[in-house]
């Protein structure tokens, strides 16, 4: 008895770890590592490395590395949210290869059309390898695609506020610092205490440095202008792989939602 109870837990553990999206998860781990390090932190991009690593057809080596540069913390949490939700219905459905394949051939292909379309811009983000496994999901499940996805935005939509209300926050503080350290730094020179006027001073530029830094940020988020012609070319990019891919889960929910308007006139009728 003991043993078959532990061959049980082997299986169920077993089945857990087949289940676990992890081509998903290993994309959506790069993304956040990315942003970190290239962010220097994780709410603002630099403005050097969007011009770097932006991509556009004067830069096509940046077709992979532009997925890779997010331009505030609410661009990276709503990709990664969509991300997350077209996963977890991709990878029972197609497996991890083609989930990996889907996302970095659909950001690529969707770069270069919008690339032709609008040369005068750069992109950056992986909305458009999100969008792509977007498209696939809703084309293969729209029921759990749906659902996840409500589910990611609003998780994704309440990290957002979370971080808004954290901005605020610190640059209300900022400020409060700086009008504090510029009064201790006012009586030190009154005491001629030069060394502890020094430091203010030096904690002073500290935080005007932070405090310009956000501002920065702000504006850089402000300045690009949108970009949904690329997610156009991506939803397509991924309807189309979901269709040579997978077919016949494509066709048995095309079947499903044209069956919708049948369903819901009898259930209206019963009532």
């Amino acid at each position: 008895m003991a043993t078959a109870t532990q061959n049980k837990g082997n299986s169920a553990n077993i089945a857990v770890r087949m289940n676990f999206p992890r081509a998903t998860f290993a994309i959506i781990a790069a993304l956040v590592l990315a942003h970190a390090a290239l962010s220097g932190g994780f709410l603002f991009q630099k403005s050097e490395n969007v011009s770097a690593l932006g991509f556009s057809l004067d830069k096509p080596l940046n077709v992979l590395p532009y997925n890779f540069v997010h331009v505030d913390y609410t661009h990276l949490i709503m990709n990664l949210a969509v991300i997350a939700a077209a996963g977890l219905v991709l990878e029972g459905i197609l497996g991890r290869r083609h989930v990996l394949a889907l996302f970095f051939l659909g950001s690529a292909v969707s770069a270069f059309l919008f690339a032709l379309y609008s040369p005068e811009y750069a992109v950056v983000g992986s909305s458009a390898g999100a969008i792509a496994m977007l498209g696939a999901a809703f084309s293969l499940d729209t029921r759990k695609a749906a659902a996840f996805t409500a589910a990611a935005l609003v998780a994704g939509t309440l990290l957002v506020s979370a971080g808004a209300y954290y901005v605020e926050r610190t640059q209300e503080s900022l400020s409060d610092g700086i009008v504090a350290l510029e009064s201790q730094r006012q009586q030190a020179i009154a005491g001629n205490d030069m060394p502890a006027a020094r430091e203010a001073e030096a904690r002073i530029s500290e935080s005007r440095k932070s405090m310009e830094e956000m501002d920065a940020g702000i504006r850089l988020n402000s300045s690009i202008p949108p970009s949904s012609e690329i997610h156009v070319f991506a939803s397509l990019f991924g309807v189309m792989y979901a269709y040579v891919f997978s077919r016949k889960a494509l066709e048995k929910n095309s079947a499903w939602l044209m069956a919708m308007p049948a369903r819901a006139q009898k259930a209206l009728g019963m009532k």
